[in-house]
């Protein structure tokens, strides 16, 4: 099985993922809520609450820098705004292109692609935890999605489901991860899914207040006769008390012989 293009996947797992656009900010207040369409505005440089998205389709503002809280999305497809840098609450994450819980793209995806979409969604609304007061080291244990796209015609070639491993350093603010055990499923692979040789893994990641960024993702993944070389960067937002869960997104490019792809995932892990 060539992992980027004979398995024909439509809307298995398109987890395409954007941080949130919103509005211009204010200085100091909170943002003003959008109208219908329009996204609401940002948060003051603290602690002013970003402003709702419009009834329909509108973006919630982003919070200020420090502790404001992200606007909510419009009714129906309106975005969430991002939470302020530190402890602000509100979704980290648009979550506009994840198939939504009882749709049908959602019902296409194996049992456990909706496991993790269901955990993310659920995690994306949670408080963010500001890392800059905790001591030593911590290891988190989660699952990883991977959506590879054909560049050719834009479609999902591939979807991967995986293992991540993190290990974060709050003494020196680093941490590294491990991506691997992937599935890849589709009409073409065995009941189950085919396994995914290779794994995935940055270093040198930087964490900072509530979040981290690695620009270093990289590695090989091979199934059958075919492999593709991955390269990318991967951010998350660390959860909950003593930051005890996180989430995160990837994305990048896959690289096999003479064509170049493009890759975007999400995942979510457990301190252990």
């Amino acid at each position: 099985m060539d992992i980027k293009r004979p398995v024909a996947l439509g809307l298995v797992l398109p987890l395409v993922l954007v941080l949130a656009a919103c509005g211009s900010s204010t200085g100091g207040g909170n943002g003003t809520n959008g109208v219908e369409n329009g996204s609401g505005g940002n948060g003051g440089d603290d602690n002013g609450s970003g402003g709702n998205g419009g009834d329909d389709n509108g973006s919630g503002g982003n919070g200020g820098d420090d502790n404001g809280s992200g606007g909510n999305g419009g009714d129906d497809n309106g975005s969430g705004g991002n939470g302020g840098d530190d402890n602000g609450s509100g979704a980290p994450y648009d979550i506009s292109d994840i198939p939504a819980q009882g749709s049908s793209e959602f019902n296409e995806l194996p049992t456990e692609g909706q496991a993790l979409i269901t955990e993310f969604l659920e995690r994306n609304s949670g408080e963010h935890f500001d890392t800059s007061g905790l001591s030593g080291t911590a290891t988190y244990s989660g699952a990883v999605g991977i959506a590879v796209d054909d560049a050719a015609d834009g479609e999902t070639a591939s979807a991967l489901l995986g293992d991540i491993g993190l290990t974060a350093n709050f003494d020196n603010d680093s941490i590294t991860g491990l991506l691997d055990s992937f599935i890849a499923f589709g009409d073409d692979a065995p009941e189950g899914g085919l396994t995914v040789d290779g794994s995935l893994s940055f270093s040198n990641g930087v964490i900072t207040g509530s979040t981290f960024s690695a620009t270093n993702l990289g590695g090989t993944l091979s199934a059958m006769d075919d492999s593709g070389t991955f390269t990318g960067v991967i951010e998350g937002t660390f959860l909950t008390d003593d930051a005890g869960q996180v989430i995160g997104i990837l994305s990048g490019t896959v690289q096999d012989g003479e064509f170049i792809d493009g890759f975007e995932g999400i995942f979510s892990a457990d301190r252990d």
